[in-house]
Formats: structure tokens, sequence, C-alpha cells
């Protein structure tokens, strides 16, 4: 697990420090698009498997899911179900402080790159 830590590790770090979970949701995001799909849902927190366990299996389950849904563009339908837009929603670079905008541009263009890599990489696969 150690190996696999650092193999993360030095991928986010070639990616800008951009999220690996936020990598596998525009992988998601660009392969519903290329399928035409309209949206995508996802399980919140509160309907997690493991929900009713939450004391008991608390060490197991550390990830919480509705900060990573949220971060990602999701809106909550209610308190156990996101809805995922298909759609690539870059932060504008106004938006961030000036000493942040560099960063910002070269994570919005990894997104942009990986998004349309994979709808092109998909589209050839569509039957």
């Amino acid at each position: 697990t150690q190996d696999h830590s650092q193999t993360a590790k030095a991928l986010q770090q070639r990616l800008s420090k951009l999220r690996l979970s936020a990598v596998l949701i525009l992988v998601l995001k660009a392969t519903a698009k290329t399928y035409g799909l309209a949206h995508l849902y996802a399980v919140g927190d509160e309907a997690h498997v493991f929900s009713p366990y939450r004391w008991t299996l608390s060490k197991r389950r550390q990830r919480r899911y509705d900060p990573i849904w949220e971060e990602n563009g999701a809106r909550p339908i209610d308190q156990s179900t996101w809805s995922i837009t298909l759609t690539l929603d870059l932060r504008a670079p106004e938006d961030v402080k000036s000493q942040k905008r560099a960063e910002l541009k070269r994570k919005n263009a990894w997104r942009q790159l990986i998004f349309d890599q994979v709808c092109e990489q998909v589209g050839r696969l569509k039957i």
C-alpha cells in the first residue's frame, strides 16, 4: 500500500495537484456525456451502505462523499442523492486570488484535456 500511496502522490503532482477523485469524476462525466446521458446520480453520505453502522464502522469508512460531490459541481436532490451534471464547469481565474491564478489555469488545462481526451477515446468505442 505504501507503493500505491507514493504512486498516487506522484500522479497528483504531475496533474498540478488535481485531486484523483476529481479526475475520476471527470472521466465519468466525459464517458456519460459521450454516451448521451443527461445526468449522473451519486449516493450521498446518508444513503451509503455503511451509514446505519456509522459508529461501528467509522474507522473503516473514512471518506465523506457529500463534499466530493459538491466540489465537483453536483447538486443535492434529497438527503441521499446527488445529481452530477455532465458539463465541464471550470472556475474562472478571476474568482481566485492573483497568487493562485497560475495554478488554477494549470488545473483547468488538465481538466479540459482529460475531458476532451476521454470524450474522444470513448467516442471511438461507442457502438
